[in-house]
């Protein structure tokens, strides 16, 4: 994602082999939890290079092939990117060891914090959530669908 000359060769190759580009999701995210003044710049280069920057090389690489481009904007997702020791200790100070002592279950203050972020009473949304709202947006029922920012968040946006 970080290679715009890549992207855009493997991009422009796959047209070239399948004649179309119907869909291009982007879906990468890295998260550093160290506080600002202990993070490295490096560290700091490969969230914002990932995050953003890869994002947006993928985007521009396959802007000369689409026609339609939405964006969805989730909740919290049931997925290691949030389950894990680093977040339940910025959310709950000290509940990070559950994780790192492979607890199954979240423990219920961090789930309580993580409803928190929500509107709707859930703590986050599963992958399969995303997932749908992706299978919508590029099927038959979403072609007159575009520029679109659908949030798929539980109403954290609205809260």
């Amino acid at each position: 994602m970080r290679d715009a000359t890549a992207v855009a060769a493997a991009i422009d190759t796959g047209v070239a082999k399948l004649g179309r580009l119907d869909i291009v999701v982007t879906n990468a995210g890295i998260a550093m939890y160290d506080a600002a003044d202990t993070m490295s710049a490096q560290s700091w280069r490969d969230m914002i290079d990932t995050n953003l920057t890869g994002v947006w090389t993928v985007c521009r690489g396959a802007m000369p092939h689409m026609i339609r481009v939405n964006t969805i904007h989730p909740t919290s997702v049931n997925t290691a990117m949030i389950i894990n020791e680093a977040t339940y200790d910025l959310l709950v100070p000290g509940a990070g060891p559950a994780a790192r002592h492979g607890a199954q279950k979240v423990p219920d203050e961090v789930a309580q914090a993580f409803k928190g972020i929500n509107a709707m009473p859930i703590a986050w949304a599963e992958p399969e959530d995303i997932s749908e709202a992706v299978v919508f947006l590029v099927s038959e029922s979403g072609r007159y669908v575009s520029g679109t920012q659908l949030s798929v968040d539980a109403g954290a946006a609205a809260k």
